[in-house]
């Protein structure tokens, strides 16, 4: 990756936009980036990680989080973005990322600010291609591109010298935070808990089947019957739960233990079958004589019932008489209701018929509806007779007014015509005046001109200059006067139009047809006296309205009572006839008849007599006809029973002992069942589990080397470091140095060995890092720094660093220390473009290209690109 245009602007100490030109520095593939502190050399580390990754390079070594406001420069305005550009070249193809902080900035109406979110463009430039706009995108494609993230890129671009000289130096333990840090180990540290929760589960779950055999090998313990003499039961749980037993010999030593368990039952199943033998005929014999005995007392229980039904026969006589009558009188009750029904009618018609009209008949109402028929629509005519009066009336108040007029304007016509002669005269007469007074007004000015001639001088006039007969005073000249003369002609000529207007309306007048007013208010009189009468016209016309449709709506009433009547009377006839001849006294015996139950009757008629058949041919069979005598039978059940009682207790003996004995081989089933289970649960968790046990053992360091996963992880990369590093510092120490891994190991945990010790060639020994000298501990701690970017660049798909950049360290060396150290620099411009951070003036001598960084007198930092004659 190689960066070949940097700008900044608002960001960290630079208000101003400030452009680095990476590729004009690179010309010699080293130069200085120097200032004095403070000024911002490292801001321009982090506006190329922030550029790049939308973090400081601070933050990615921190973890600290996405920059925002952190990255602000105090000096801008509100309202300044803080933006950074960056032109880069990596895996031959060409990039620029533009990229701007979030920030507040002011509302574009009214107080207070508004959150403006930070921004990402990502531009191909070659090849070229669609840019990508979303910070998220834009995140993810510069990490798929430069193949790493935010942290080890700032690890890899920036090489603090001090740091790696102080992990040169450091104690083992110090050595692997730093270790686990760059190479996120914590991932083996997760592999290694994920092994041991596994591992602690399947060591649960065989306890749990452990326990479980425990169980039942307890239970069958508590089976065992002393008298068989004694059993090691401690035995049988130790092969049980033994994994390197075989489960033959388990299932075999299960075996043998059921079988000693096994109870004896032989003797108590012969009893059992004995005494089966000889109750079953008895049983048999006695349920017959039972049975005899339940019909001897069945057959006295009929005799008794049939001899209570015959003494109920004359109740069912008379019950049968009373059914006769009820059937007989059942028609009745159709003419009783016919009769209440009518009745009902005829009460409700009655009471929907107003009081005025309740005694009238239905051909009353009908020949008072004829009569109304007839005058409704007379009275509707008078109605709207008196109504189109009223109407005439309103209209020929209008003409009488109109008709007056046309005759007061023709009436007027003669009189008009001597006022307009007249007015005519009297504005011809004002217009003289008026015509006369403008002359005075010019001879006025003449005079008053002529009164200004002097002799010799020139007339304003004609220009001459002699005047021989200037004009005298002819009278006097009054504006005001004139004025007057003028409205009197104004409201004469406004009389005289207003008059011509009346005139021409009068004349106009005089041409219309109309009836004379006389005629008219003649015609007012009569229809007057025909309005004056419609109130009463109206309200007649309403009653009978209204009469008319009351009798309309209750004339069904009338009709529906005298119907009702009728059948009324008709049905009272019946009924009274058919009681006679029924020889029913009154209608309060007549509803007591018809209120008798029929059918339950019926039904009580016919279950005595069915119930008197059943028991009638019941005692005729043969069985109740031979049953034996009743005591003899009773004395025979008393004998059998005892016996039956007597071999029914030896049985539930026997029984009770063979129960016993099937609870003990249930408990024998059940714990082989569940030992057997157990063991095969204990079987399939070992075959699944081991491997987890087997693994968790390895990466717990159980191994040849004696090291857990995360510590040989450590060791590996430590010595791949030191290889490559190794590799920079034979040539930096022209062969004499190089690397070796000290493997220290601590303690029983078998930690690795971290140790790093310095091989001394030209001593032919190894020798501690401590001992260097300042500039051979710059160049190691540097070969360190360089190592370790070889590894991540390896780990991370092989991405080269084309620009690097050498913090720290510089100002502690001594003179010719630091010749050295430039010269182990010149080797490394080799590969890359290197940036050296420092503000030692001795450097400054040794690297022409520099980019300084100064602040400004106002505040803001500036950068400028600088090359020094060095001679």
């Amino acid at each position: 990756m190689r960066i070949h245009y940097l700008s900044i602007q608002g960001f960290g100490p630079f208000k101003d936009k400030q452009e680095i030109d990476f590729d004009a520095l690179s010309r010699d593939k080293i130069f200085m980036l120097e200032g004095p502190t403070g000024a911002g050399k490292s801001s321009i580390i982090d506006a190329i990680v922030f550029a790049l990754y939308g973090v400081t390079a601070h933050e990615a070594a921190t973890k600290s989080g996405p920059a925002g406001q952190r990255v602000r420069s105090d000096y801008c305005e509100a309202g300044d973005e803080t933006k950074v550009t960056i032109d880069f070249t990596t895996g031959g193809a060409r990039y620029k990322v533009t990229r701007t902080a979030a920030y507040d900035a002011p509302k574009k109406s009214g107080e207070g600010t508004t959150p403006v979110n930070a921004k990402a463009i990502l531009e191909f430039i070659d090849p070229p291609h669609e840019a990508i706009h979303q910070v998220r995108e834009v995140n993810l494609r510069i990490k798929e591109e430069l193949k790493l993230d935010n942290e080890q890129f700032s690890q890899m671009v920036v090489l603090p010298q001090g740091d790696f000289a102080s992990f040169l130096h450091a104690s083992t333990e110090k050595r692997r935070e730093v270790l686990e840090r760059i190479f996120e180990t914590y991932f083996y540290e997760k592999i290694k808990n994920q092994l041991d929760s596994k591992a602690k589960e399947f060591q649960l779950l065989i306890a749990e089947q452990a326990k479980e055999i425990n169980h039942h090998a307890r239970n069958l313990q508590k089976e065992w019957d002393e008298s068989k003499g004694e059993y090691d039961f401690s035995k049988l749980e130790q092969v049980l739960l033994d994994k390197n037993e075989s489960r033959e010999t388990q299932v075999a030593e299960l075996g043998q233990a059921l079988e000693l368990l096994k109870p004896a039952s032989d003797t108590q199943l012969k009893e059992r079958a004995s005494l089966e033998k000889t109750l079953t005929p008895l049983k048999a014999k006695l349920a017959l004589l039972e049975d005899s005995q339940e019909k001897i007392e069945k057959k006295s229980e009929l005799t008794e019932e049939l001899a209570r039904l015959n003494l109920k026969s004359k109740e069912i006589l008379k019950a049968e008489s009373e059914v006769a009558i009820k059937q007989k009188a059942s028609g009745l009750q159709t003419l009783l209701d016919v009769r209440d029904s009518a009745q009902e009618t005829m009460d409700d018609s009655i009471g929907e018929i107003d009081e005025e009209y309740v005694d009238l008949t239905a051909a009353q109402v009908r020949l008072r509806i004829k009569e109304l028929n007839q005058q409704v629509p007379a009275l509707a005519k008078q109605v709207d007779a008196a109504e189109k009066a009223e109407q005439e009336l309103e209209e020929l108040d209008d003409e009488i007014d109109s008709a007056a007029e046309i005759e007061e304007k023709i009436k007027s016509l003669p009189s008009l015509k001597i006022k307009i002669a007249a007015s005519n005269k009297k504005l011809e007469t004002a217009k003289t005046k008026v015509k006369n007074y403008r002359a005075l007004e010019r001879e006025s000015y003449i005079i008053q001109a002529a009164k200004k001639l002097k002799k010799g001088q020139p007339c304003p006039v004609c220009g001459s200059a002699e005047h021989p007969k200037p004009v005298k005073t002819a009278g006097s000249f009054d504006a005001r006067e004139l004025e007057r003369f003028e409205e009197i002609v104004e409201l004469l000529d406004l009389e005289l139009n207003e008059l011509n207007y009346e005139l021409k309306d009068a004349t106009a007048a005089s041409k219309k047809k109309f009836k004379p007013s006389a005629i008219l208010k003649k015609l007012k009189k009569t229809l007057e006296k025909t309005a004056s009468e419609s109130q009463d016209v109206e309200d007649e016309y309403s009653r009978a309205q209204i009469e008319l449709e009351d009798l309309n709506e209750q004339l069904q009433h009338f009709i529906d009572f005298e119907s009702a009547e009728k059948s009324h009377k008709t049905a009272e006839g019946k009924l009274l006839a058919e009681m006679k001849r029924l020889k029913i006294k009154n209608e309060d015996e007549l509803l007591e008849i018809l209120a008798f139950d029929e059918d339950a009757v019926i039904r009580e008629i016919a279950a005595h007599n069915d119930r008197v058949k059943e028991i009638t041919a019941l005692l005729a069979q043969p069985d109740y006809k031979k049953l034996p005598d009743s005591d003899e039978v009773a004395e025979k059940i008393e004998t059998l029973t005892e016996e039956v009682k007597k071999l029914e207790a030896d049985l539930a003996h026997i029984n009770n002992l063979l129960a016993v004995v099937e609870r003990i081989q249930e408990s024998l089933d059940r714990a082989q069942l569940g030992i057997i289970a157990a063991l095969d649960a204990t079987t399939e968790l070992r075959v699944t589990g081991d491997p987890y046990l087997r693994l968790q053992g390895l990466v717990e360091g159980k191994n040849s080397a004696g090291l857990s996963l995360t510590n040989f992880v450590l060791q590996e990369r430590l010595e791949m470091i030191l290889e490559f590093a190794s590799r920079h510092l034979r040539r930096m120490s022209n062969g004499k140095y190089e690397f070796r891994l000290h493997e220290d190991r601590q303690g029983r945990t078998q930690r690795a060995g971290l140790g790093i010790t310095i091989m001394d060639y030209f001593a032919g020994k190894e020798r501690p890092a401590e001992t260097l000298s300042g500039g051979e501990t710059f160049y190691a701690s540097l070969a360190l720094a360089l190592g370790l970017v070889e590894v991540v660049k390896g780990d991370n798909g092989g991405i080269e660093l084309g620009t690097l950049f050498i913090d720290e360290g510089f100002g502690s060396l001594s003179d010719d220390t630091l010749e050295e150290v430039l010269d182990v620099l010149e080797d490394l411009r080799e590969e890359r473009v290197i940036g050296i951070i420092s503000h030692v003036e001795g450097m400054k001598s040794q690297i022409p290209i520099r980019l300084e960084v100064r602040p400004t007198d106002q505040g803001p930092s500036v950068v400028k690109m600088a090359i020094a004659d060095i001679g």
